[in-house]
């Protein structure tokens, strides 16, 4: 409860940060830029978050590979990225879900190690955005990004809506609740470009246990209005799998005329 607390406490925080920074004027040469040095950025981050960080267990999965930093910068400078982590991947540098859970040791030959998943956290960046898994079948994760992600994240999204959106059209879209934070990133993303969505649909809250979750995401949706970022607030479906569409439209959520659909 009380990690939770500072969990959701740190979320309000961030959105208002968030909610002030300056959209990316040129979101399209973010995206190519950031492409062009894609291998740049993964032997830089590889360097210094893993080979000289010894706690973050792929440290140790490069040793027992015996793949030094000066090994993999040659195989990535000479197969690309997508092959050399094909290789990597046979030589046991990986984590399963299980393994990265902490629910199974990793095991490579007669090697054995436990992995706590807060060791996999980037030491390069402040992470300011937190959020956790719901737990449901384990201890929930922690998960924190950085501000800078949220800036790359929000000119991919603007590259995506300008390629696959009609302007013209309302925005109808799905997407999860807290603890899950793609909705309200969606959402604020959407309102920070002035085309906040006509209509949010979510299948999180027809349980009790996700009524706490409601009221969390209502309350951070209620900052976001005061700090005068249009916003919608989610409208709860019945069930988990069945789509408003499917068999129509709930009369009184009908968008009017046509309307561009996405997930968050």
């Amino acid at each position: 409860m009380i990690r939770e607390l500072r969990t959701y406490a740190t979320l309000a925080l961030a959105l208002a940060k968030w909610s002030r920074q300056t959209p990316e004027p040129d979101p399209r040469g973010l995206v190519q830029r950031t492409l062009a040095s894609r291998a740049e950025n993964f032997l830089g981050l590889m360097k210094q978050a893993v080979y000289g960080n010894p706690a973050n267990p792929f440290h140790t999965l490069f040793q027992w590979a015996g793949c030094a930093c000066e090994d993999l910068e040659g195989m990535i400078r000479r197969d690309g990225i997508e092959p050399s982590l094909e290789v990597l991947y046979r030589a046991g540098v990986y984590l399963s879900h299980d393994e990265f859970k902490g629910k199974a040791p990793v095991v490579r030959g007669q090697r054995q190690l436990w992995v706590n998943s807060a060791s996999l956290a980037n030491p390069l960046f402040k992470g300011v955005v937190e959020t956790s898994s719901s737990g449901s079948r384990s201890r929930g994760t922690i998960t924190r990004r950085s501000l800078e992600y949220q800036h790359y994240r929000e000119a991919q999204e603007r590259v995506l809506t300008a390629d696959h959106e009609s302007e013209g059209r309302p925005l109808v879209m799905m997407g999860e609740i807290l603890p899950a934070t793609g909705g309200l990133r969606r959402v604020l993303n959407c309102g920070r470009r002035g085309r906040p969505p006509a209509k949010w649909f979510s299948f999180a809250g027809g349980a009790g246990a996700a009524r706490p979750y409601r009221a969390l995401t209502r309350l951070m949706l209620m900052e976001l209005r005061l700090l005068g970022v249009p916003v919608v607030f989610p409208e709860y479906l019945p069930g988990t799998t069945s789509l408003p569409w499917r068999g129509g439209w709930p009369q009184a959520s009908r968008p009017a005329g046509r309307a561009s659909c996405s997930g968050a």
